[in-house]
């Protein structure tokens, strides 16, 4: 700027009157040195300071050149063409393409005086006058069509207020344009732009009711195009009038007959390819799958016997595939057919996509055909594969090929020269090789760039090269109108050419930057025409038609050859990648009836940056540090940093301006989204990891990068909003990941202020967060409306949630869920955003969702450093019930280190398969409906178990009777039934419903009958056994689960045997009820417990008891060698005809008897009979129970005493020394003086008396003492051993935290209380959610913690769990160390401080003190006159 104020010199009158004579002078024209020269050379380079976006220099530059100053010199009839370019450049870049909004000039009349003094009167003078084109052409066809361009299709121009009496002006400038279209000699590229222009024109014109005034233009263009042969005549100006005719339509017939024909024969052969494509499609797409099949393993083509089987093996033939392809391609033999190879590998390394029915059968039929020889190869293709597989197999194909030189051949390519065509082809390979995340392409490619400096240097050159070519092209590009991308209807011009013939209009080549120019244009690369065999050769010159004809440069037998290409911009099929280098045709054809296809669209340039950044992204895709540090910095010569490119880029897509002003909607459409989005993401996966230096290089880039990202947040990118809503919320949420991703995992709180810096007011952030939640709220209300109204949401639905859709809330909520999460994290260094979260949580709906669904936990890093993470709860873990919280919660075991996550981390799978199972259960509502009610059903069966067992309790056996009920009890019994009913109606409880069904069941009894009741009862308790079983089972998903797996379950197999019981006790016997009762056991955990004080030490018990077994079986011994004679029994025997005896007994006489005396008669008949019966019956059953010595003699004696003393008999019981054994245990431990208490008692007088003695009391003491109440200590033990642990356990639940340890005194006299830290901090359930994340996240997508974490939980190390840690704890420490470290510091300083003054006290002590003495000893030599007078002398 410091020559700027030379430009003054000729803006005051007596200058300006110098200015025009020179400008009526031809020396000062033609002289490059002239002072005239010099003025429009000062203007231009004014132009060139304000181009793009500069708000402080076109601020600048407003104050030199005035817009009055402008129309005053370009409006004067004397000024030449080279001044008008001058200033009409400057008033373009200063005036109407500017970071600041100017409204002045869309206000004014300035642009509208020029328009009619200057571009009218200049348009028709080059018309009328082509021989003085030359001065003229760069200035009208250039110049004044950008200005035109940028002023009529700014976003201000349709904001302000125009002036309605200038319509008259802008038909005249239509006018003048339309006819400037006519003239022959204009190159395509200048049509395009005369044609951009009339758009534009009729569009306002068509917005402001100006049709019926086109007319005569109208047909001054038809009658120019009749003068035209309809061969070679271009296709820009026919472009133009179906514009026209389109708009303003209602012409005559005859004017438009040979256009319509044409019309129609293109349309038919458009339509005739687009039927041609569906039909062969398929049976296209399965033959090239064979190919790939092929490649894939052509050792398969022979047979074991042949030699080349052994050949092709291990890859070779890929390998040499390879190897040729890099040849040609060097050779430059023949690209085509380098981009066929390359659209093959493509196909090889990505998955297969399976054609239709026909392309099915097509396929099977050729892999019969080719694969005969490998049975084994040919049954695994036509097996599917799951998608486990499918990814596997796609991870080996990419690292087969990574094995047989393909990363090696991208990277070559890359650096060769190589045409447009190629290098988007090896785009396409290297993405398809990396996709996924491969890391062994990754690192293949780091090694290859890393060990040669120029390979690495002239790669990264390549797409730097790109970058910057991308930049300028967008730069000078016009914004389009809001409603610019539906202007083109179905009667815009489209051309099939061959991209490999130069064309005059390929897009423009920009300069790169580097010293190495490079041919980036499609023109550049040339190829002859390679007709299909057997093909007549066809050519369809330019021109062939007008309205809607195509021109082919290319045999139509090559299907390649044919592209479609917009007069106004490139077709959109481009954009998108490529699967195949053979079969576009048939993509275009289908696409070229669609009018979406035919808006604007975006330059190659341009659109080849989407791949080129998918593949930058996939280099840094899980999280390679190495390649994204070297992608900013390579340690060359000279380094590319593609990090602050890809800003720069998205800055340039994007206006270059700050978004402050609410103008992304002009920059942000339908055609360049998909690239932002990429974009975004690229930058994204640049900053996770997290890797700090490309955080801080893209948040301090000087471009206004941060500022767009943070706008795409909060506007609302109009009019794209109302257009495709959906493409708005993925850019919101494209770009709130970028900015969590530049502050994840950082200490400082740089990068959050400087986002924070842009959001003002910060409340906008939840504003947008809340409106998003609002409005997806009401699509998802409008889309259930819908569903219901077609009958058809039930089956979708279900078929949308499977096992691996964790998310299906609308997009809506989850984009403003990522916004929440930001503010949340922004909100840890901004006060007022935290308070106000805080405060609107609590009132809105929305935030409160969010809330409710946001998570936070702490994780540990390699470092042992602790990282806060907040994360989106995932859908599934709403799955997860309050029960299986509950019995986890309690269940954990605590390991050696007194930590419960270890075990909680064991319980993760089964936690996870249960949520997925009640996921699958929500979609079956009738066996939802039962699990739900689970617990109910178990109440119900034990409630009947108890009633039934009490009924046969009371009243078995059943034959006996009932007796009758009186009135009395009756009526009690309905009253009852009555009472219980109304409570159960009134207020629904257990206790009422319990009374009313024992009411009744006593009233059934006393009015159908006692069995019929019990039977009924039984029945209802199979039944809901039977009902309990399917929910228990649907409940814990055991139809998912194997055989094995199910007959394992403890709990399964109860609950199946219970039913058992159920039916046994229902059909067999009544007695088969009482086992249900042990159901109390199960339900009861005090029950439980007390067995468990059995079970639990049973290795004690049991040895103890062995033990007391060993003891007795010494005492058994002792007793069958010494009192053998002592085991004697008194034993009430079982008689052989018990039926004979207790007639006997029972028998009477027939006359009644008296009850106070008997007849001596009757008496001594019954004495007799029992005497008979006894002498019958008895010898027989005592005679094996006789002593040795009596059993002869003594027999009439013995039942004598039998028969005196009732009946009772002594059995000897230790003949053998198992019987000892066995009565030693039965009656020695069931008394409770031990075995003494159940011998014979000696005598005194006997000589084993005192043996007696010591042996009956060595028993009680050793056995009944001492052995039985060892297994009872034991029990006691245990009993006390587990209260004393629920006790423990107890109270580790409540004061010691589950994650961490640290126990409640920790948080005593701390800002963070234990409940808070347990709640919010270190809550297990987030634990749980956070790995439920991991496992249902796509691995790409995962960020730098989340990377972290599930490597640690596939190698099942648990350190990055925190342990006797928490971050509150840690920052208090840190700060009363920092605290006391500051005090120390204070300390050192004043102590400092204070040793310096002493140091200067001292000093000028010191100094004092010698003054003092210097000062006494020249007093002391003036008082001594002898001494002076010596020192005279």
């Amino acid at each position: 700027m410091v020559s700027s104020d030379e430009v003054f010199m000729f803006y005051e009158k007596s200058n300006l009157m110098d200015l025009v004579e020179r400008m009526k002078s031809e020396s000062e024209r033609q002289d490059p040195n002239s002072l005239l020269n010099y003025h429009v050379q000062l203007v231009l380079l004014l132009a060139m300071c304000t181009e793009g976006k500069n708000a402080s220099t076109e601020i600048k530059c407003h104050s030199l050149i005035g817009l009055d100053d402008i129309v005053l010199i370009v409006t004067h009839p004397d000024c030449v063409p080279e001044v008008k370019n001058a200033y009409i450049t400057f008033l373009n870049h200063c005036y109407i393409d500017t970071e600041v909004e100017m409204k002045e000039i869309y206000n004014s009349q300035h642009i509208y005086t020029l328009i009619e003094k200057t571009f009218n009167p200049d348009i028709e003078h080059l018309i009328t006058k082509p021989y003085e084109r030359r001065s003229l052409e760069k200035y009208i066809l250039e110049t004044v069509c950008d200005l035109i361009t940028q002023f009529f299709n700014s976003p201000f121009f349709e904001q302000s207020a125009a002036p309605q009496n200038r319509n008259g002006t802008l038909l005249a400038l239509h006018g003048h344009l339309v006819r400037l279209l006519t003239v022959s000699w204009l190159t395509t590229i200048q049509r395009e732009r005369i044609d951009r222009c009339i758009h534009i024109l009729s569009s306002i014109a068509d917005r402001r009711g100006l049709s019926q005034h086109l007319r005569s233009q109208h047909q001054a263009v038809e009658m120019s195009r009749q003068r035209r042969s309809s061969r070679t005549a271009s296709h820009s100006v026919e472009h133009t009038y179906a514009g026209i005719s389109s708009t303003y339509g209602n012409k005559s017939k005859h004017e438009h007959l040979q256009d319509k024909e044409h019309k129609r024969v293109i349309d038919n052969f458009v339509e005739y390819l687009g039927q041609v494509g569906i039909r062969l499609n398929p049976l296209i797409q399965a033959e090239v799958s064979v190919l790939v099949d092929v490649i894939r393993a052509p050792y398969a083509l022979f047979n074991e016997t042949n030699e080349c089987r052994i050949k092709f093996q291990n890859g070779a033939f890929v390998h040499k595939l390879i190897i040729h392809t890099m040849l040609i391609l060097i050779a430059k033999y023949d690209p085509q057919l380098s981009s066929n190879v390359l659209g093959l590998l493509i196909m090889y390394a990505g998955l297969e996509r399976v054609p239709n029915e026909e392309g099915q059968s097509l396929r099977a039929k050729l892999l019969r055909r080719y694969f005969s020889d490998d049975r084994q190869y040919l049954k695994s293709l036509h097996q599917p594969l799951k998608e486990e597989d499918a990814m596997e197999r796609l991870r080996s194909t990419q690292n087969e090929l990574n094995k047989q030189g393909a990363s090696d051949l991208v990277v070559e390519l890359f650096m060769s020269e190589s045409p447009v065509n190629i290098l988007e082809e090896s785009v396409n390979l290297a993405i398809a090789l990396l996709e996924g995340g491969n890391t062994e392409v990754q690192l293949s490619i780091f090694r290859h760039l890393h060990n040669s400096e120029f390979t690495s240097e002239k790669f990264f050159q390549v797409f730097y090269d790109k970058m910057y070519i991308a930049q300028k092209t967008l730069k000078s590009m016009p914004s389009l109108p809001p409603d610019s991308s539906g202007e083109y209807d179905d009667h815009d011009d489209f051309v099939l050419y061959s991209p490999y013939k130069s064309s005059p209009s390929s897009p423009i080549t920009v300069n790169s930057p580097t010293s190495v120019r490079k041919s980036m244009s499609i023109q550049n690369f040339e190829r002859e025409p390679t007709p299909m065999p057997g093909a007549n050769e066809m050519t369809l010159t330019n021109g062939i038609a007008n309205a809607s004809e195509f021109s082919v440069d290319e045999p139509l037998g090559d299907p390649k050859m044919l592209i479609a290409h917009s007069t106004i911009a490139q077709d959109e099929s481009a954009n998108k990648p490529h699967t195949s280098g053979i079969y576009d045709i048939f993509d275009f054809s289908s696409s070229f009836l669609q009018k979406d296809n035919r808006r604007y669209k975006l330059p190659f340039e341009v659109r080849i940056m989407q791949p080129i950044l998918r593949f930058l992204q996939l280099l840094c895709e899980n999280h390679n540090a190495e390649f994204q540090n070297y992608l900013r910095i390579q340690d060359n010569k000279t380094n590319f940093n593609l990090v602050c490119e890809t800003l720069k880029f998205l800055d340039a897509i994007c206006g270059s301006q700050t978004g402050l002003l609410g103008l992304l909607g002009s920059y942000i459409n339908e055609d360049n989204v998909e690239l932002i989005n990429q974009a975004l993401n690229t930058l994204t996966e640049y900053c996770q990891g997290p890797c700090h230096d490309n955080q801080d290089a893209i948040v301090n880039h000087e471009s206004n990068g941060i500022d767009i990202i943070i706008a795409i947040v909060l506007n609302d990118i109009s009019p794209l909003n109302q257009k495709n809503y959906d493409l708005v919320l993925e850019l919101k949420d494209n770009a709130s990941k970028l900015l969590l991703a530049v502050m994840e995992s950082r200490d400082d709180s740089t990068n959050a202020e400087r986002i924070l810096r842009n959001i003002v007011p910060v409340s906008q952030l939840l504003d947008v967060a809340c409106e998003i939640y609002s409005r997806g709220k009401q699509e998802e209300i409008h889309l259930k409306g819908r569903d219901i109204e077609n009958g058809g949401g039930t089956n979708t639905t279900d078929e949308m949630h499977d096992e691996d859709a964790d998310n299906n809330d609308n997009v809506g909520q989850t984009v403003g869920h990522n916004m929440y999460i930001l503010a949340y994290q922004l909100a840890r260094h901004n006060r007022e955003l935290e308070i106000l979260m805080r405060h609107r949580t609590l009132n809105d709906e929305a935030l409160s969702y969010y809330h409710k669904h946001t998570a936070e936990i702490e994780i540990i890093r390699h470092d042992r450093s602790i990282e806060p993470i907040v994360f989106p709860v995932p859908q599934l873990c709403e799955f997860l019930t309050v029960e299986k919280k509950q019995k986890v919660f309690l269940t954990c075991e605590q390991d050696e280190q007194g930590s419960k996550v270890k075990d909680f981390f064991e319980k993760f799978p089964e936690i996870f398969e249960e949520m997925k199972w009640q996921r699958k259960l929500r979609h079956q509502p009738t066996l939802y409906w039962f699990s739900s009610h689970m617990s109910l059903w178990s109440d119900i069966s034990f409630n009947f178990a108890v009633l039934i067992n009490i009924l046969v309790a009371v009243f078995y056996p059943f034959n006996k009777g009932l007796k009758d009920l009186d009135l009395r009890a009756s009526a009690t019994i309905w009253g009852a039934l009555l009472v219980t009913f109304i409570a159960i109606l009134m207020k629904p409880s257990v206790g009422s419903m319990r009374m009313f069904f024992v009411a009744g069941i006593l009233r059934s009894i006393y009015s159908v009958g006692l069995g019929p009741t019990l039977w009924l009862m039984g029945a209802i308790n199979v039944l809901n056994k039977g009902v309990f079983l399917v929910s228990f089972m649907g409940n814990n998903g055991t139809f998912s689960r194997s055989r094995y797996e199910n007959l394992t379950n403890f709990e399964l197999v109860y609950h199946v045997g219970y039913l058992i019981l159920c039916v046994l006790g229902l059909c067999a016997h009544e007695f088969f009820y009482s086992l249900l009762l042990l159901d109390v056991v199960y339900r009861e955990d005090t029950l439980w417990n007390v067995i468990q004080c059995v079970v639990r030490n049973a290795k004690s018990v049991i040895l103890t008891a062995v033990f007391a077994v060993i003891i007795i079986y010494l005492f058994a011994i002792c007793g069958y060698l010494f009192i053998q004679d002592d085991f004697l029994m008194e034993v009430a025997p079982k008689t052989q005809n018990n039926s004979n005896l207790l007639a006997a007994l029972t028998t009477t006489p027939s006359t009644p008897i008296s009850n106070t005396t008997l007849s001596a008669t009757v008496v001594s008949s019954m004495l007799v009979n029992i005497t008979n019966t006894l002498s019958s019956t008895i010898p027989s059953a005592l005679h094996d129970y006789c002593t040795k010595d009596n059993c002869v003699n003594d027999t009439q004696s013995t039942l004598t005493n039998a028969s005196s003393e009732e009946t009772e008999a002594v059995e000897r019981s230790c003949d053998t020394l198992f019987m000892c054994i066995v009565t030693t245990l039965n009656k020695g431990l069931r008394n409770g003086g031990g075995i003494g208490d159940v011998l014979r008692q000696p005598s005194s007088q006997e000589p084993l008396y005192f043996f007696r003695v010591i042996y009956d009391m060595m028993f009680f003491f050793i056995v009944i003492i001492i052995t039985l109440n060892l297994i009872f200590g034991v029990i006691i033990d245990n009993f006390a051993d587990l209260r004393t642990e629920k006790q423990r356990n107890d109270e580790i639940l409540r004061n010691t935290c589950f994650i961490c340890g640290l126990d409640r005194k920790s948080f005593d006299n701390k800002h963070v209380t234990f409940e808070d830290h347990i709640r919010k901090v270190h809550n297990m359930w987030n634990y749980v959610y956070f790995m439920v994340l991991i496992k249902v996240k796509d691995p790409t997508e995962y960020t730098g913690p989340e990377s972290y974490v599930h490597e640690m939980i596939e190698q099942r190390n648990l350190d990055w769990f925190p342990r006797m840690r928490t971050m509150s704890l840690d920052m208090q420490d840190d700060k009363k160390e920092e605290t006391e470290n500051r005090i120390l510091k204070n300390q050192m300083e004043d102590a400092n401080k204070a040793i310096k003054t002493l140091s200067v006290e001292l000093a000028e002590l010191q100094k004092l003190v010698l003054d003092t003495r210097s000062q006494k000893h020249r007093m002391n030599f003036l008082q001594n006159p002898t001494m002076s007078n010596s020192l005279t002398t």
